[in-house]
C-alpha cells in the first residue's frame, strides 16, 4: 500500500533527516527553544493563537540566557542575532474567543516592536473559517507540526499531576491538566513546510518572501520520545478556496480514510474532538466487515467549556452512539485518561495505523478541520513490502508503547512486551481503576445533549463548508413563517413609526402640555426615584404580557422612563420575568387550551419548539414570528426544557432591547433639543433600522423561492 500519494492523501513529500516525537509541552517547548536560539536567518511562527505571555521555560528549569516568556524571548534573540528575521502569522480570530486570548495582541506585539519582527493576522478565509495550522519554521531546516499553538494554558509535563504549582496561566490561575503532540522535522522536509507557511503568508498579506540561505548545519539532537531516522514525510493539508468555484484542498481527510480503509489490526486515534461525520462513516463501515481491526479512540472525557459541550460535545454524543450500535464484533474502544481521579484534557491530533502510518498535525476529526478551517498534518508511512524488524516500522510501534506508557503509567519496556491489540486492549482494562490509566468513556443518551444549540451544532459549530448568510438563517426559521415574518416586520416598523409620530406631536405642538402634567411627571419621577423600581417593572411586565399587551410596547415606554442604561436592563430583566411567568402558565394550561388559541403560523412554530428549543427561541425574540406571549405559553406546554427557553430569551431578546433603548435615546435627545441635526441622526436610525428589516425580508424570500426551486427539482426527478 502507498500510502503518501501527492495530489491525493498529501500535499507533496520529502525526506526529514530526523523526525521526533515530542509528547507533552514540557518536552516540545524545551525543544522550541533550543531550535531557535540556534536559528541564523528565520524564525516563522504560524498559529491558531500566538500569545505573548505564552512562557517556554518554567521555573526551576535549567536557564539558557534568554527571558521565559515568548515576545521577550524573540526580542532578546534579534538583540543578539543580527541576520534573523521573526514572521508571526495568527487568526485574525472570532469575537467568541475574546475573552480566551490575549487582549489587543496587534497591540502587544506592536509595542516597542524590533524591525525585524514580524506580525500580522490572518483574515484570509471563507466565513465561519479559521486559521488552524499550528507550526513553526526555523531556518528552513527545523519545522514543528502538531496540536501546540504558542499559547497559554498547553504546558504540561508527562506527569500531568492535578495539583502541579508550575502548571498555572499569566494571571496565576491553575489550568487542567493537558496532553498533547508535536513533530519535529529535520531535513528537506522542514524547507518543504517553510515554503508552506510562506505561501500562507502571502495569501494573508500578499507580500512574497524569499526563502532563508540555507547553511549546512550538523542535526539537533532535539530529545524527542521517539525518533526517526532518514523517514519520507508526507504533507496533508485542508485548505478552502477563497474564490467561488474554486476547487478545496482536503488532503488532511483523503488521508485519515485512506488509514481507516487500510488498517488490518489496529487503529489508534487520539483526538480533541470526534464529530466529522466522514470519518465516523468510514469507521462504522470498517466495524460492521468481518476484518474489522481494534479501533482504540483516546478523547477527552468531556469537552470543556458550556459553549463546547452543547455544540461540539452534543456531536460526539451522536458520532459514538453510531460507532456503538455499529460495533458488532466488539472492537471499538473509547477511552480518556485519568491521573489521581483527575482527568487529562486531550489536545493531541494524532493518528497510528498499525505499524505503517503516523499522522500528527493540527487537523481535528471535526467536520470543519476535514472541509472549512485552514490545516496542516505531517505523516510518516512505510510500505506493506518492509519486513517486520525495518527502523521505521519498528519506531512506528515504539510510538504506540510511549503513547500508552505514559496514559497507563507503565514503563515503555513493559508496555512493549504486549504485541497483540486484543492484548493492548486487556492491558489497557486491567488497569481501569489504578492511578494513571485510560478509563472507558461512558455512553450518553443523544436526547440528553437536547440543551445544546438546538440543531445548530453541525451548520453552525462545526460545518464542513463555509457558511452562506443565507443558508444561516434557512437552518433558523422554518419556511412557513417567512410571508407572517413579513407582514410582522412591518408591523414593528408602523409601531416604531407611530412611536416617533406621537413624540413629535408632543414635543413640537400644543398638545406637549399633556406630557408634564404634574400627576404624569410625579409619577415617572418617582419611579425612576424608587429602589424598588425593577420589582415594580417586572411586576408590570408580567400582568400586562399575561393579558397580551404587546411587548415591544412596554419596552418601549420602560426605555423611555429610565436612562439608557438602567433602561436597559429594567427591560431585559421585565421581559425575562414575563416570559418566565407566561411559560410556567403554559406548562399549567398544557395542550387543549392552547390548541383553541394557536394559529396554524404557531402550530408550525410549535413543531419547531418542539424540535429546536433553544434556537427556536431565541428566533422567536430576534425576528417577531408572534405573540410573545402565546409563544411562551406554547414554549411551556411543548415543553421546551426551562433552561434552553431562558438562554433563548436572553440571546434573543438582547438586540432588540439595545435597539429600542438606543432609539429611544435619541428620540429624547430631539424632544430636548429639536434641532437639524439630531431630527437627522434620529431619521437616519430611523432608516437604518427600516433597511436592516427590509434586507431581512428580502433574504427570506430569496431563500425561499430557491428552496421551492430545489423542491420542485427533487420532486421532478422522483
Amino acid at each position: 500500500m502507498e500510502w503518501l500519494l501527492p495530489g491525493s492523501t498529501c500535499w507533496k513529500t520529502a525526506i526529514a533527516e530526523r523526525a521526533s516525537l515530542l509528547i507533552d509541552g514540557e518536552r516540545y517547548f524545551t525543544a522550541l527553544r533550543r531550535a531557535a536560539i540556534a536559528a541564523e536567518h528565520s524564525i516563522f511562527i504560524v498559529g491558531w493563537d500566538v500569545d505573548t505571555r505564552t512562557c517556554l521555560l518554567r521555573p526551576g528549569s535549567e536557564g539558557d540566557g534568554y527571558p521565559p516568556q515568548l515576545l521577550d524571548f524573540l526580542k532578546a534573540l534579534l538583540e543578539r542575532k543580527t541576520e534573523l528575521q521573526v514572521h508571526v502569522l495568527a487568526w485574525d480570530f472570532s469575537v467568541i474567543y475574546a475573552f480566551e486570548r490575549e487582549l489587543m495582541p496587534s497591540y502587544h506585539f506592536s509595542k516597542d516592536r524590533h524591525p525585524r519582527l514580524h506580525y500580522t493576522l490572518d483574515s484570509q478565509h471563507p466565513v465561519g473559517a479559521s486559521h488552524h495550522q499550528k507550526i513553526v519554521v526555523i531556518d528552513d531546516q527545523i519545522a514543528f507540526v502538531g496540536g501546540y499553538d504558542l499559547t497559554i494554558r498547553r504546558w504540561d509535563t508527562v506527569a500531568h499531576q492535578p495539583e502541579d504549582p508550575a502548571r498555572i496561566d499569566p494571571a496565576g490561575h491553575p489550568y487542567e491538566p493537558i496532553h498533547d503532540v508535536q513533530m519535529a522535522l529535520q531535513g528537506d522536509a522542514a524547507a518543504a513546510l517553510g515554503e508552506l507557511v510562506r505561501l500562507r503568508w502571502q495569501a494573508a498579506t500578499g507580500e512574497k518572501l524569499k526563502p532563508p540561505e540555507v547553511n549546512e548545519q550538523a542535526l539537533l539532537d532535539l530529545q524527542g520520545d521517539v525518533v526517526f531516522e532518514h523517514a519520507l514525510v508526507g504533507i496533508a493539508r485542508t485548505q478552502p478556496s477563497l474564490e467561488e468555484g474554486g476547487s478545496d484542498v482536503r488532503e488532511v481527510l483523503q488521508l485519515t480514510l485512506t488509514g481507516i480503509e487500510q488498517a488490518r489490526q489496529l487503529i489508534y486515534i487520539e483526538n480533541q474532538y470526534f464529530t466529522s461525520a466522514a470519518v465516523a462513516d468510514a469507521l462504522v463501515a470498517r466495524l460492521r466487515r468481518p476484518d474489522c481491526p481494534h479501533v482504540i479512540l483516546v478523547l477527552p472525557e468531556a469537552q470543556s467549556g458550556w459553549l463546547e459541550r452543547s455544540s461540539m460535545g452534543v456531536l460526539r454524543v451522536r458520532m459514538l452512539a453510531r460507532l456503538r450500535k455499529c460495533d458488532v464484533h466488539g472492537r471499538l474502544h473509547v477511552y480518556s485518561p485519568v491521573v489521581s481521579g483527575a482527568a487529562v484534557q486531550v489536545h493531541s491530533k494524532l493518528m497510528l495505523i498499525d505499524d505503517q502510518m503516523l499522522k500528527v498535525g493540527s487537523g481535528n476529526l471535526s467536520n470543519r478541520s476535514m472541509g472549512l478551517d485552514t490545516e496542516c498534518d505531517v505523516a510518516l508511512a512505510v510500505e506493506d513490502t518492509a519486513p517486520a524488524d525495518d527502523p521505521l516500522r519498528q519506531r512506528l510501534r515504539a510510538t504506540l508503547d510511549h503513547l500508552l506508557g505514559e496514559h497507563l503509567g507503565m514503563p515503555v519496556a513493559q508496555v512493549a512486551a504486549v504485541r497483540e491489540p486484543a492484548q493492548i486492549v486487556a492491558l489497557i482494562e486491567a488497569r481501569t481503576g489504578s492511578a494513571r490509566c485510560l478509563e472507558r468513556v461512558a455512553e450518553e443518551d443523544e436526547d440528553a445533549s437536547s440543551l445544546g444549540l438546538a440543531g445548530l451544532e453541525d451548520s453552525i459549530a462545526d460545518p464542513e463548508h463555509p457558511i452562506a448568510a443565507e443558508d444561516f438563517f434557512r437552518t433558523l426559521l422554518p419556511v412557513q413563517m417567512k410571508h407572517p415574518l413579513r407582514r410582522s416586520l412591518v408591523a414593528l416598523l408602523a409601531l416604531v413609526g407611530a412611536s416617533l409620530a406621537l413624540g413629535a406631536v408632543l414635543s413640537w405642538t400644543s398638545l406637549s402640555e399633556l406630557a408634564t402634567v404634574d400627576s404624569i411627571s410625579q409619577l415617572v419621577e418617582q419611579l425612576r426615584g424608587s429602589n424598588f423600581s425593577l420589582l415594580y417593572v417586572s411586576l408590570l411586565f408580567v400582568v400586562a404580557t399575561l393579558v397580551l399587551c404587546p411587548i415591544t410596547l412596554l419596552i418601549g415606554a420602560t426605555v423611555i422612563v429610565f436612562d439608557p442604561v438602567r433602561g436597559f436592563g429594567h427591560a431585559m430583566v421585565g421581559s425575562l420575568a414575563a416570559a418566565t411567568a407566561s411559560y410556567w402558565v403554559g406548562r399549567a394550561i398544557g395542550p387543549p387550551l392552547l390548541r383553541s388559541w394557536a394559529t396554524p403560523r404557531l402550530h408550525a412554530f410549535r413543531r419547531q419548539l418542539r424540535q429546536h428549543g433553544l434556537r427556536a427561541t431565541a428566533i422567536a425574540r430576534v425576528l417577531p414570528v408572534g405573540n410573545f406571549t402565546l409563544i411562551n405559553f406554547m414554549a411551556g406546554a411543548v415543553p421546551v426544557r426551562f433552561a434552553a427557553f431562558l438562554v433563548g430569551n436572553v440571546i434573543g431578546l438582547m438586540p432588540g432591547v439595545l435597539s429600542l433603548t438606543l432609539l429611544a435615546s435619541q428620540l429624547e435627545r430631539v424632544a430636548r433639543m429639536p434641532n437639524v441635526r439630531s431630527v437627522g441622526v434620529l431619521v437616519l436610525s430611523v432608516c437604518g433600522v427600516a433597511f436592516l428589516l427590509y434586507s431581512l425580508g428580502k433574504l427570506f424570500g430569496r431563500w425561499d423561492q430557491r428552496r421551492s426551486a430545489r423542491r420542485a427539482a427533487d420532486g421532478s426527478v422522483a
